[in-house]
Protein backbone atom coordinates (compact mmCIF):
# COMPACT_ATOMS: atom_id res chain seq x y z
CA UNK A 1 0.00 0.00 0.00
CA UNK A 2 1.48 3.32 -0.90
CA UNK A 3 2.31 5.50 2.06
CA UNK A 4 0.08 8.35 3.43
CA UNK A 5 1.12 11.97 3.78
CA UNK A 6 -0.24 13.70 7.00
CA UNK A 7 -0.96 17.36 7.89
CA UNK A 8 -0.08 16.28 11.58
CA UNK A 9 0.44 12.89 13.43
CA UNK A 10 -3.02 13.60 14.12
CA UNK A 11 -4.63 13.48 11.10
CA UNK A 12 -5.24 11.33 7.90
CA UNK A 13 -6.58 12.51 4.90
CA UNK A 14 -7.99 10.00 2.30
CA UNK A 15 -9.95 10.86 -0.91
CA UNK A 16 -11.67 7.51 -1.89
CA UNK A 17 -12.82 8.18 -5.76
CA UNK A 18 -14.76 4.98 -6.21
CA UNK A 19 -17.45 3.39 -7.54
CA UNK A 20 -20.20 1.51 -4.90
CA UNK A 21 -21.49 -1.19 -7.07
CA UNK A 22 -18.41 -3.23 -7.79
CA UNK A 23 -18.56 -5.08 -4.83
CA UNK A 24 -14.89 -5.89 -4.30
CA UNK A 25 -13.64 -2.49 -3.58
CA UNK A 26 -12.78 -2.76 0.03
CA UNK A 27 -10.07 -5.37 -0.92
CA UNK A 28 -8.30 -2.99 -3.37
CA UNK A 29 -9.41 0.51 -2.73
CA UNK A 30 -5.98 1.36 -0.67
CA UNK A 31 -3.78 -0.14 -2.72
CA UNK A 32 -4.44 2.21 -5.75
CA UNK A 33 -4.18 5.90 -4.21
CA UNK A 34 -1.98 8.58 -5.89
CA UNK A 35 -0.78 11.28 -3.66
CA UNK A 36 -1.52 14.54 -4.75
CA UNK A 37 0.19 18.06 -3.59
CA UNK A 38 -1.32 20.50 -1.00
CA UNK A 39 -2.83 23.47 -2.51
CA UNK A 40 -6.09 24.98 -0.47
CA UNK A 41 -8.64 23.65 2.15
CA UNK A 42 -10.54 20.40 2.83
CA UNK A 43 -14.11 20.60 4.26
CA UNK A 44 -15.57 17.71 6.01
CA UNK A 45 -18.58 16.53 8.13
CA UNK A 46 -19.11 18.98 11.10
CA UNK A 47 -18.85 15.91 13.05
CA UNK A 48 -17.13 12.88 12.83
CA UNK A 49 -17.97 9.34 14.11
CA UNK A 50 -15.85 6.45 15.85
CA UNK A 51 -14.26 3.76 13.63
CA UNK A 52 -11.80 1.09 14.96
CA UNK A 53 -9.05 1.90 11.92
CA UNK A 54 -8.97 4.20 8.96
CA UNK A 55 -9.48 0.92 6.67
CA UNK A 56 -13.12 0.91 8.33
CA UNK A 57 -13.23 4.70 7.84
CA UNK A 58 -13.32 4.39 4.02
CA UNK A 59 -15.28 1.10 4.10
CA UNK A 60 -17.71 3.64 5.70
CA UNK A 61 -17.68 6.01 3.10
CA UNK A 62 -18.13 3.38 0.71
CA UNK A 63 -21.89 2.71 1.71
CA UNK A 64 -22.30 6.43 1.00
CA UNK A 65 -22.39 7.52 -3.06
CA UNK A 66 -22.06 10.93 -2.41
CA UNK A 67 -18.99 10.38 -0.44
CA UNK A 68 -15.75 10.81 -2.11
CA UNK A 69 -12.85 10.67 1.03
CA UNK A 70 -12.32 10.51 4.78
CA UNK A 71 -10.54 12.05 7.57
CA UNK A 72 -9.39 9.84 9.82
CA UNK A 73 -8.00 11.18 13.07
CA UNK A 74 -5.19 8.72 15.68
CA UNK A 75 -8.79 9.15 18.45
CA UNK A 76 -10.15 7.04 15.78
CA UNK A 77 -12.49 9.70 14.80
CA UNK A 78 -14.05 9.29 11.06
CA UNK A 79 -15.27 12.42 9.02
CA UNK A 80 -16.65 11.98 5.25
CA UNK A 81 -15.68 14.54 2.44
CA UNK A 82 -18.11 15.67 0.13
CA UNK A 83 -17.92 16.68 -3.64
CA UNK A 84 -18.93 20.20 -3.78
CA UNK A 85 -16.21 20.69 -0.86
CA UNK A 86 -14.11 21.38 -4.09
CA UNK A 87 -14.44 23.87 -6.45
CA UNK A 88 -11.89 22.81 -8.98
CA UNK A 89 -12.76 18.69 -8.40
CA UNK A 90 -14.70 17.28 -11.55
CA UNK A 91 -16.19 13.61 -11.90
CA UNK A 92 -13.73 12.81 -14.83
CA UNK A 93 -10.78 12.55 -12.31
CA UNK A 94 -9.79 15.82 -12.37
CA UNK A 95 -6.86 16.52 -9.37
CA UNK A 96 -8.51 17.31 -6.25
CA UNK A 97 -6.83 20.57 -4.43
CA UNK A 98 -6.47 20.53 -0.79
CA UNK A 99 -4.11 21.65 1.96
CA UNK A 100 -2.64 18.49 2.34
CA UNK A 101 -0.92 15.26 0.10
CA UNK A 102 -4.10 13.03 -0.18
CA UNK A 103 -4.90 9.81 -2.35
CA UNK A 104 -7.72 9.44 -4.77
CA UNK A 105 -9.27 7.46 -6.93
CA UNK A 106 -11.09 8.10 -9.93
CA UNK A 107 -15.02 7.53 -9.36
CA UNK A 108 -17.70 6.90 -12.31
CA UNK A 109 -18.73 9.85 -14.42
CA UNK A 110 -22.44 10.43 -14.62
CA UNK A 111 -24.28 7.92 -17.30
CA UNK A 112 -26.20 8.06 -20.20
CA UNK A 113 -26.07 11.71 -21.35
CA UNK A 114 -26.69 12.85 -17.44
CA UNK A 115 -24.64 15.67 -16.30
CA UNK A 116 -23.30 16.31 -13.19
CA UNK A 117 -24.91 18.87 -11.07
CA UNK A 118 -23.02 20.80 -8.16
CA UNK A 119 -26.41 22.04 -6.12
CA UNK A 120 -27.41 18.45 -5.76
CA UNK A 121 -24.25 16.68 -5.56
CA UNK A 122 -25.73 14.31 -8.27
CA UNK A 123 -26.28 13.54 -11.65
CA UNK A 124 -29.40 15.03 -13.79
CA UNK A 125 -30.84 11.67 -15.33
CA UNK A 126 -32.54 11.97 -18.65
CA UNK A 127 -34.69 9.27 -20.80
CA UNK A 128 -35.76 7.53 -17.99
CA UNK A 129 -32.33 6.27 -16.49
CA UNK A 130 -31.95 6.51 -12.73
CA UNK A 131 -29.63 5.69 -10.18
CA UNK A 132 -26.78 7.74 -8.32
CA UNK A 133 -24.65 8.09 -11.90
CA UNK A 134 -27.93 7.47 -14.15
CA UNK A 135 -26.73 4.09 -14.55
CA UNK A 136 -29.41 1.38 -14.45
CA UNK A 137 -33.47 1.28 -15.72
CA UNK A 138 -36.28 2.11 -13.01
CA UNK A 139 -38.01 -0.44 -11.16
CA UNK A 140 -40.94 1.36 -11.11
CA UNK A 141 -42.38 4.22 -12.47
CA UNK A 142 -42.45 5.27 -9.51
CA UNK A 143 -38.79 6.16 -9.14
CA UNK A 144 -39.07 8.43 -11.57
CA UNK A 145 -40.46 10.71 -8.99
CA UNK A 146 -37.87 10.84 -6.97
CA UNK A 147 -34.91 11.67 -9.51
CA UNK A 148 -36.58 14.61 -10.55
CA UNK A 149 -38.56 13.31 -13.67
CA UNK A 150 -41.38 16.36 -14.63
CA UNK A 151 -44.99 15.20 -14.28
CA UNK A 152 -45.71 13.98 -17.78
CA UNK A 153 -45.97 10.76 -19.62
CA UNK A 154 -42.66 8.82 -20.36
CA UNK A 155 -41.82 5.89 -22.84
CA UNK A 156 -39.49 4.42 -20.28
CA UNK A 157 -37.86 0.53 -19.91
CA UNK A 158 -38.55 -0.95 -16.75
CA UNK A 159 -36.41 -3.76 -14.63
CA UNK A 160 -38.47 -4.65 -12.37
CA UNK A 161 -36.55 -7.67 -10.57
CA UNK A 162 -33.57 -5.40 -11.02
CA UNK A 163 -31.26 -7.62 -12.46
CA UNK A 164 -32.23 -7.60 -16.14
CA UNK A 165 -34.47 -10.76 -16.44
CA UNK A 166 -37.56 -9.10 -16.72
CA UNK A 167 -37.25 -5.59 -18.44
CA UNK A 168 -40.26 -4.86 -20.44
CA UNK A 169 -40.46 -1.24 -22.66
CA UNK A 170 -43.65 1.05 -21.04
CA UNK A 171 -45.41 4.63 -20.72
CA UNK A 172 -45.25 6.24 -17.17
CA UNK A 173 -47.50 8.77 -16.44
CA UNK A 174 -46.62 10.82 -13.54
CA UNK A 175 -49.56 13.35 -12.08
CA UNK A 176 -49.46 16.52 -9.63
CA UNK A 177 -51.82 15.27 -7.39
CA UNK A 178 -48.98 12.31 -7.02
CA UNK A 179 -50.74 9.45 -8.92
CA UNK A 180 -48.62 7.18 -10.88
CA UNK A 181 -49.81 5.12 -13.75
CA UNK A 182 -46.93 2.82 -13.41
CA UNK A 183 -46.31 0.43 -16.47
CA UNK A 184 -49.07 0.38 -18.45
CA UNK A 185 -49.54 -3.34 -19.45
CA UNK A 186 -51.14 -2.40 -22.61
CA UNK A 187 -52.48 -0.07 -25.07
CA UNK A 188 -54.91 -0.69 -28.09
CA UNK A 189 -55.95 1.30 -30.43
CA UNK A 190 -57.24 -1.55 -32.90
CA UNK A 191 -55.08 -0.22 -35.61
CA UNK A 192 -52.52 -2.63 -35.35
CA UNK A 193 -52.23 -6.25 -35.25
CA UNK A 194 -51.77 -7.89 -31.78
CA UNK A 195 -51.90 -11.59 -33.02
CA UNK A 196 -48.41 -12.84 -31.65
CA UNK A 197 -46.82 -15.26 -30.50
CA UNK A 198 -46.42 -16.56 -27.01
CA UNK A 199 -42.64 -15.62 -27.05
CA UNK A 200 -43.93 -12.10 -28.06
CA UNK A 201 -46.49 -11.62 -24.96
CA UNK A 202 -44.40 -13.13 -22.69
CA UNK A 203 -41.21 -10.63 -23.64
CA UNK A 204 -43.75 -7.56 -24.94
CA UNK A 205 -43.85 -5.67 -28.07
CA UNK A 206 -44.55 -2.19 -29.31
CA UNK A 207 -46.19 -0.93 -32.74
CA UNK A 208 -45.88 2.65 -31.65
CA UNK A 209 -47.45 4.84 -28.47
CA UNK A 210 -51.21 3.83 -28.32
CA UNK A 211 -50.53 -0.15 -29.52
CA UNK A 212 -47.98 -2.54 -27.60
CA UNK A 213 -47.68 -4.77 -24.69
CA UNK A 214 -45.26 -4.40 -22.06
CA UNK A 215 -45.04 -8.48 -21.84
CA UNK A 216 -46.65 -10.85 -19.37
CA UNK A 217 -42.39 -11.63 -17.28
CA UNK A 218 -42.66 -7.47 -17.03
CA UNK A 219 -46.16 -7.76 -15.78
CA UNK A 220 -45.51 -10.78 -13.31
CA UNK A 221 -42.05 -8.91 -11.94
CA UNK A 222 -44.33 -5.35 -11.42
CA UNK A 223 -46.48 -7.30 -9.27
CA UNK A 224 -44.64 -9.49 -7.39
CA UNK A 225 -41.03 -7.53 -7.12
CA UNK A 226 -42.40 -3.91 -6.52
CA UNK A 227 -45.72 -4.96 -5.24
CA UNK A 228 -48.01 -3.07 -7.51
CA UNK A 229 -51.36 -4.81 -7.16
CA UNK A 230 -54.40 -2.33 -8.46
CA UNK A 231 -55.14 -2.35 -11.64
CA UNK A 232 -56.71 -0.24 -14.17
CA UNK A 233 -58.86 -1.02 -17.45
CA UNK A 234 -59.70 2.07 -19.02
CA UNK A 235 -61.06 2.76 -22.34
CA UNK A 236 -61.06 6.61 -23.73
CA UNK A 237 -63.09 8.34 -25.90
CA UNK A 238 -62.43 11.96 -28.39
CA UNK A 239 -65.18 13.32 -30.41
CA UNK A 240 -65.10 17.02 -32.00
CA UNK A 241 -62.63 17.95 -29.76
CA UNK A 242 -63.86 16.55 -26.33
CA UNK A 243 -61.93 14.06 -24.56
CA UNK A 244 -63.89 11.60 -21.87
CA UNK A 245 -63.18 8.41 -20.29
CA UNK A 246 -64.49 5.04 -18.74
CA UNK A 247 -62.43 2.98 -16.34
CA UNK A 248 -62.89 0.21 -13.79
CA UNK A 249 -60.33 -0.44 -11.13
CA UNK A 250 -59.25 -3.77 -9.29
CA UNK A 251 -57.75 -3.97 -6.34
CA UNK A 252 -55.48 -7.25 -4.85
CA UNK A 253 -54.13 -7.91 -8.35
CA UNK A 254 -52.32 -11.22 -8.37
CA UNK A 255 -50.51 -13.07 -11.29
CA UNK A 256 -49.08 -16.65 -11.24
CA UNK A 257 -45.65 -17.33 -12.85
CA UNK A 258 -45.48 -18.07 -16.54
CA UNK A 259 -45.55 -22.23 -15.25
CA UNK A 260 -49.63 -21.79 -14.49
CA UNK A 261 -49.88 -19.34 -17.75
CA UNK A 262 -49.80 -16.56 -15.62
CA UNK A 263 -53.07 -16.93 -14.40
CA UNK A 264 -54.44 -13.91 -12.20
CA UNK A 265 -57.19 -13.05 -9.83
CA UNK A 266 -58.15 -9.76 -8.32
CA UNK A 267 -61.08 -8.26 -6.07
CA UNK A 268 -63.68 -7.22 -8.15
CA UNK A 269 -63.30 -4.25 -10.60
CA UNK A 270 -65.05 -1.04 -9.67
CA UNK A 271 -66.21 1.52 -11.88
CA UNK A 272 -64.33 4.99 -10.73
CA UNK A 273 -65.12 7.19 -13.99
CA UNK A 274 -68.00 7.52 -15.60
CA UNK A 275 -67.47 10.83 -17.24
CA UNK A 276 -69.97 12.55 -19.96
CA UNK A 277 -70.17 10.84 -23.00
CA UNK A 278 -71.50 12.93 -25.46
CA UNK A 279 -75.08 11.25 -27.80
CA UNK A 280 -76.08 8.59 -26.83
CA UNK A 281 -73.39 6.27 -25.64
CA UNK A 282 -73.64 7.40 -22.09
CA UNK A 283 -77.21 6.14 -21.98
CA UNK A 284 -76.53 3.08 -23.67
CA UNK A 285 -73.18 0.99 -22.77
CA UNK A 286 -71.11 1.12 -19.92
CA UNK A 287 -67.67 -0.39 -18.97
CA UNK A 288 -68.61 -3.93 -17.45
CA UNK A 289 -65.91 -5.82 -14.91
CA UNK A 290 -63.70 -7.00 -17.74
CA UNK A 291 -60.95 -8.53 -15.10
CA UNK A 292 -63.50 -10.71 -13.42
CA UNK A 293 -64.25 -12.32 -16.41
CA UNK A 294 -60.75 -13.11 -17.54
CA UNK A 295 -59.43 -14.12 -13.97
CA UNK A 296 -58.54 -17.52 -13.59
CA UNK A 297 -57.18 -18.46 -17.08
CA UNK A 298 -54.43 -19.04 -18.69
CA UNK A 299 -52.46 -16.18 -21.03
CA UNK A 300 -53.56 -18.20 -24.55
CA UNK A 301 -51.81 -17.11 -28.01
CA UNK A 302 -52.51 -18.93 -31.50
CA UNK A 303 -49.41 -21.03 -30.71
CA UNK A 304 -50.02 -21.36 -27.05
CA UNK A 305 -53.41 -22.74 -26.32
CA UNK A 306 -53.85 -22.53 -23.17
CA UNK A 307 -57.76 -21.50 -22.69
CA UNK A 308 -60.75 -23.20 -20.86
CA UNK A 309 -62.45 -23.89 -24.18
CA UNK A 310 -61.17 -27.56 -25.21
CA UNK A 311 -62.54 -27.75 -28.73
CA UNK A 312 -61.31 -24.03 -30.12
CA UNK A 313 -58.31 -22.24 -29.51
CA UNK A 314 -59.76 -18.82 -28.62
CA UNK A 315 -56.54 -16.72 -29.71
CA UNK A 316 -56.77 -17.44 -33.20
CA UNK A 317 -60.28 -17.07 -33.69
CA UNK A 318 -60.16 -13.41 -31.58
CA UNK A 319 -57.29 -12.55 -33.91
CA UNK A 320 -54.93 -11.67 -30.37
CA UNK A 321 -53.81 -13.14 -26.96
CA UNK A 322 -55.68 -13.22 -23.86
CA UNK A 323 -56.52 -14.74 -20.53
CA UNK A 324 -59.60 -16.68 -22.33
CA UNK A 325 -61.77 -18.31 -20.11
CA UNK A 326 -64.21 -19.34 -23.08
CA UNK A 327 -64.64 -18.62 -27.17
CA UNK A 328 -67.45 -16.51 -26.48
CA UNK A 329 -66.18 -13.17 -27.95
CA UNK A 330 -67.56 -11.14 -25.37
CA UNK A 331 -64.14 -10.56 -24.13
CA UNK A 332 -61.24 -9.55 -26.60
CA UNK A 333 -59.87 -5.99 -25.69
CA UNK A 334 -56.31 -6.64 -28.05
CA UNK A 335 -58.45 -6.88 -31.23
CA UNK A 336 -58.14 -4.85 -34.33
CA UNK A 337 -61.21 -2.80 -35.07
CA UNK A 338 -63.68 -5.46 -36.30
CA UNK A 339 -62.74 -7.76 -33.56
CA UNK A 340 -62.33 -5.99 -30.49
CA UNK A 341 -64.50 -6.33 -27.76
CA UNK A 342 -64.73 -4.82 -24.48
CA UNK A 343 -67.71 -6.34 -22.19
CA UNK A 344 -70.63 -3.33 -21.31
CA UNK A 345 -69.64 -1.34 -24.91
CA UNK A 346 -71.05 -2.44 -28.25
CA UNK A 347 -67.60 -1.57 -30.14
CA UNK A 348 -69.51 -2.20 -33.65
CA UNK A 349 -71.52 0.61 -32.98
CA UNK A 350 -70.94 3.49 -35.70
CA UNK A 351 -71.17 6.18 -32.77
CA UNK A 352 -68.49 4.21 -30.30
CA UNK A 353 -65.94 3.48 -33.47
CA UNK A 354 -65.84 6.86 -34.59
CA UNK A 355 -65.35 8.35 -30.84
CA UNK A 356 -63.15 5.13 -29.91
CA UNK A 357 -59.35 6.34 -29.65
CA UNK A 358 -57.75 3.59 -27.98
CA UNK A 359 -58.09 0.87 -24.30
CA UNK A 360 -55.62 -0.05 -21.95
CA UNK A 361 -54.75 -1.94 -18.60
CA UNK A 362 -52.21 -0.51 -15.98
CA UNK A 363 -50.71 -0.79 -12.82
CA UNK A 364 -52.44 2.78 -10.57
CA UNK A 365 -50.35 3.87 -7.20
CA UNK A 366 -49.30 6.80 -5.46
CA UNK A 367 -46.45 8.02 -3.86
Amino acid sequence: MAKMNTASPYTIYVLLFLSVSTGVWAKTVLNSFTSVPSVSSVCTTLSGFITRNVVSCIMACGQSPTCYGTKWTLNKTCSFLYYDCFSTTSLGGAQLITSDKIYKRNIRSCQNNSTWVNATVGCACVNCWVGYYCERYPKNCSELVSFGYPKTSHTCRLDATGDGQAVGVTKCSLFDSGSVFTSIVFSNSTASAHNRSWAAYEGGFRNNSNDFFVGLKPVWALNNYQGLTTVRVQVDFQSNGVAWTWSRESTNFSMQNTSSGYRFTSAKGLLITNSYVPGTINTTYTLNDLLSLSQGAAFSTYDMDQDNFTTKNCASLAGAGWWFNDCSNTVNPLGLAEAIRIPGINMQDPEVQSSFKFFTMYFYNKV
